[in-house]
């Protein structure tokens, strides 16, 4: 799921059809000046992420949200390139709005500290948004990140999953159903929304 919102100094307002007829653009247009809003966090966090430092994590807070940090996987290239630095799959984690976390599949006790790291981030959020971790598929989409049953973090991963089903899918699927045909969405299959920063 992406959707788009406006970006005021105090609040975010969501992108209604008829903004995008007053700009004059379209949806594909916004989307993707949204998308390069986060180019330069994208390229710097790619940089500055050591695998072998901080128990190959990348945590980016984003304490204060001005950085729309939680939006990174929706950008072409990032979780690739978080990839292609470890040397491994790369697993990205959204939990909490404020920040992201990612790291990569070097071994399956590393995925379960990737996993516990994430659902304890969740747990202590103030405002919790997927303890799902996610990956890339053969096509370079986002998709979630599956294991086979006997994998060390199976267990992990699907109670992830299930309190994500209960906790977050229970509340989202009213307000997208009562607004799907007024506001953009259902872009991508991802399990959280994502605030883009556009600039019309």
């Amino acid at each position: 799921m992406e959707t788009l919102v406006v970006d005021h100094p105090t609040s975010m307002q969501r992108v209604h059809p008829s903004q995008l007829a007053e700009w004059g653009v379209d949806a594909e247009t916004v989307y993707a000046t949204a998308r390069a809003d986060l180019t330069g966090l994208a390229l710097d966090s790619v940089a500055r992420y050591d695998p072998g430092a901080k128990g190959g994590l990348l945590h980016i807070p984003d304490t204060d949200g001005n950085q729309y940090a939680g939006a990174l996987p929706l950008v072409d290239g990032w979780l690739a390139g978080i990839g292609r630095k470890a040397g491994a799959r790369p697993i990205v984690f959204v939990a909490e709005n404020v920040g992201v976390l990612a790291g990569a599949e070097f071994s399956e006790q590393h995925v379960l500290h990737l996993v516990n790291a994430a659902r304890e981030r969740f747990d202590n959020a103030v405002r919790e948004v997927s303890p799902v971790p996610y990956t890339l598929d053969d096509a370079g989409r986002l998709v979630p990140y599956r294991v086979p049953r006997n994998h060390l973090a199976w267990k992990e991963i699907r109670a992830a999953e299930a309190l994500l089903t209960a906790n977050v899918y229970g509340q989202q699927y009213g307000y997208l159903r009562g607004s799907r045909s007024t506001y953009y969405g259902f872009r991508q299959p991802v399990s959280w929304l994502s605030g883009l920063r556009t600039r019309p």
